[in-house]
């Protein structure tokens, strides 16, 4: 009897050490064993990209022209504040290092975006962010079904339909000031109406 529970205890101190030996194995390259590449590219491209819509977002808030563009603008600052501080922990968990401004073609669409003013800014900056919403809707639906980390896959899931209620508003604006109801993104990322 004494042999029986020795060695159930043994079993079980084994296998508590196995599972301790797994989830705590050394990271490959500062990040968790379950991180894939996908994963990190992911967080990495969420970080640049919400830093880009709190940007774009300022500044449409200050310099729209059309009312709803600029409410469009600070729900942006509001949403993707909270949205970056929530991947900047989620990532800081996973030992996930994120960039700290957007990429250089970001930057580049930002300054040209910028340098416009009145309905013209109104009508790019629209445009721009049914274009980049819809590419991050299928983005953040992609890792929120498909992720291997549970936490950079909670967070797109968390994240997804925010982004959908954000897309669905600029797309009504975009409709709105084409006198339009529908229309439709192509393939290659031009609006047609």
């Amino acid at each position: 009897m004494k042999f029986k529970s020795t060695a159930g205890f043994l079993c079980a101190a084994a296998a508590l050490c196995l599972g301790s030996s797994i989830s705590q194995a050394k990271p490959m390259h500062g990040m968790p064993m379950r991180m894939s590449a996908s994963d990190a590219m992911f967080a990495k491209k969420a970080a640049q990209g919400g830093m880009l819509e709190v940007k774009l977002g300022r500044y449409a808030a200050d310099n729209a022209t059309d009312g709803r563009v600029r409410d469009f603008g600070k729900r942006m600052v509001a949403d993707h504040s909270k949205a970056n501080a929530d991947l900047i922990k989620v990532a800081s968990q996973q030992r996930i290092v994120l960039p700290k401004s957007p990429d250089s073609k970001q930057q580049a669409m930002a300054a040209k975006l910028m340098r416009l003013h009145g309905a013209a800014f109104d009508r790019a900056y629209v445009k721009a962010m049914v274009k980049d919403h819809t590419e991050d809707a299928d983005e953040f639906a992609k890792e929120a079904s498909k992720g291997k980390n549970p936490a950079i896959k909670g967070f797109a899931a968390r994240t997804l339909p925010i982004i959908e209620h954000h897309l669905a508003m600029i797309k009504d604006e975009w409709a709105s000031m084409n006198g339009a109801h529908h229309f439709n993104m192509s393939h290659d990322g031009k609006m047609r109406m």
